[in-house]
């Protein structure tokens, strides 16, 4: 009998209970044919229900198991599309079609945990901005063609830089605190420079219990004072860690005064 690996738990999205299974979203995101691309035979037959559905929601004070099910089927249908345009790299132009300025997108967020995360985010996003932007105004008019799924799309378009953005920067900041918890030999003789010692044995001696005087500290302060040793500038080290020069001035302050003491 041929082994069968174990399916992978669903992912749940988050401030919603959906749980989604992994094996469908993946399937449909690694489809060459991009079914959004498409022009559905029946499209308008598609708009024409979600006419009726938005009816009984508005009735129904959208709650209930129809908004539950529209809920579950923007979410699953968003995930494939916008994961599937991460990782080919369409991402950014899908955006500039609806006039919405988005960046490339960097390699690293086109791989497959990645582009999954940030499709995620994408959706749960909209999904809130959906409801409370669109539905709910009755901004969603059905006589301009598009269904409720395909307008859900461009929701996802229109917020998808922001969190690309907020992405972008947890990604550039753990791999500056990743790189900096690795402190070289370098980088400490540089922070030891700050308290020369009377003699050769004093400094190794302050070098070497330099490691141990770093753990009093919190990591971000860590990573500002390895960074600082290495010969980066304020300016750099807040872009790195997306903070501003004054705070990364203050912090390398309040780190050396400790040292002194």
């Amino acid at each position: 009998m041929a082994f069968r690996a174990p399916s992978p738990p669903p992912f749940q999205i988050p401030g919603t209970t959906l749980s989604i299974k992994r094996s469908d979203s993946e399937r449909k995101a690694n489809e060459n044919a991009d079914e959004s691309e498409q022009a559905p035979r029946d499209e308008s037959e598609r708009v024409r229900a979600d006419n009726a559905l938005l009816q009984r929601l508005m009735w129904a004070g959208y709650a209930g198991p129809d908004w539950e099910r529209l809920e579950r089927n923007l979410a699953v249908y968003g995930l494939h599309v916008v994961t599937g345009w991460i990782r080919s790299g369409r991402m950014a132009r899908k955006c500039r079609e609806h006039r919405i300025f988005c960046p490339e997108i960097a390699p690293a967020a086109r791989d497959t945990e990645a582009s999954q995360d940030l499709a995620v985010d994408v959706v749960v996003r909209a999904l809130r901005y959906f409801l409370e932007k669109v539905l709910i105004p009755g901004k969603w008019d059905p006589t301009k063609g598009a269904s409720l799924r395909t307008y859900f799309v461009g929701a996802c378009c229109l917020l998808f830089p922001n969190a690309y953005r907020t992405w972008s920067r947890a990604y550039s900041r753990n791999r500056v605190m990743a790189r900096a918890r690795h402190l070289e030999d370098d980088a400490l003789n540089g922070i030891a420079d700050l308290h020369p010692s009377a003699d050769a044995l004093g400094r190794l001696i302050s070098r070497q219990s330099l490691r141990a005087r770093l753990n009093e500290f919190d990591e971000k302060t860590q990573v500002t004072a390895v960074l600082d040793a290495q010969g980066h500038s304020n300016i750099e080290i807040a872009e790195s860690l997306g903070a501003s020069p004054k705070s990364i001035e203050g912090r390398l302050y309040r780190f050396r005064r400790k040292l002194d003491r």
